[in-house]
């Protein structure tokens, strides 16, 4: 910012030379290797997963984060009966190692 003000976009000012001080730590985000897919969603029923690996756990949780179902992961295209859930939205993580996945699915009946 040049003087204070950005009203218009025409007092702007940019930096193109960042220099961090020695010994200063930068992070960069590990991109995740775990992917899973949900179909259909919204669901009423059974929910389908399709996932990259074998082994871990699928866990689901209300949107508050109590968990109400706990999956082994068997096979890498699974299905998750649903039909016990009532109606709403629900997180649903995938567990594996030290790796995790989150999606969302809406339930509705």
């Amino acid at each position: 910012m040049k003087d204070g003000s950005l009203s218009d976009g025409s007092d702007c000012a940019w930096v193109d030379n960042i220099t961090l001080p020695a010994g200063q730590l930068v992070a960069i985000e590990k991109i995740p290797t775990l992917f899973f897919s949900i179909y259909p969603n919204p669901a009423s029923k059974t929910i389908f997963v399709s996932t990259n690996v074998t082994g871990g756990i699928i866990n689901i949780y209300t949107i508050t984060g109590q968990k109400v179902k706990s999956i082994a992961i068997s096979d890498s295209n699974m299905s998750i009966d649903i039909s016990d859930l009532h109606e709403g939205i629900y997180l649903v993580r995938q567990i594996s190692g030290n790796e995790s996945n989150t999606q969302k699915i809406t339930i509705v009946k």
